[in-house]
């Protein structure tokens, strides 16, 4: 897979590197080019657990997590399907505008597709494992169960505090 590079002409700082084929192109006139890779965000990661959401709900704490969960008494909540990023400069607030609470899953692939090189989805529903393996080369799909299970009870529900 090819990477994608932005290139300007250079200012201060390398960023990702010179680009010597543009800069070999403007050696007569005495340019230097640098590069800095488009997608910042390697790989992002889905997970869904299915259900009805009725939210739409984000976190920025560690990492940004952004997806659709249900409400339950006691200020008990569950994920029904929310798209992890390890790094991306958008503020959470403004990717809550891709959450479509009736298609939670396909609203948080999209998204993920939007910020990320390669997507890892964990699902158990068969249908939308065969779906999305077969859709493109960068996103791979695992079942549920490839996640330790301690880790994936642990992230299944959370509280809000009001």
């Amino acid at each position: 897979m090819s990477e994608e590079y932005e290139t300007e002409e250079f200012q201060s700082g390398i960023k990702d590197g010179f680009d010597t084929r543009i800069s070999a192109r403007y050696q007569h006139l005495n340019k230097t080019f640098v590069k800095q890779n488009i997608v910042t965000n390697k790989a992002t990661y889905v997970v869904n657990y299915g259900g009805t959401p009725d939210w739409r709900v984000f976190f920025q704490a560690n990492h940004l997590l952004v997806g659709s969960a249900k409400k339950y008494p006691d200020n008990k909540n569950c994920w029904i399907s929310f798209t992890a990023f390890s790094d991306l400069a958008e503020p959470a607030e403004s990717l809550l505008e891709f959450i479509d609470i009736n298609q939670p899953l396909i609203s948080c692939m999209d998204l993920a597709l939007t910020f990320s090189k390669n997507v890892f989805l964990f699902t158990d529903r068969f249908d939308e494992r065969a779906y999305f393996s077969s859709k493109q080369k960068n996103i791979k799909v695992f079942g549920l169960s490839k996640i330790p299970r301690k880790l994936r009870e642990k992230m299944r529900c959370f509280n809000v505090k009001a």
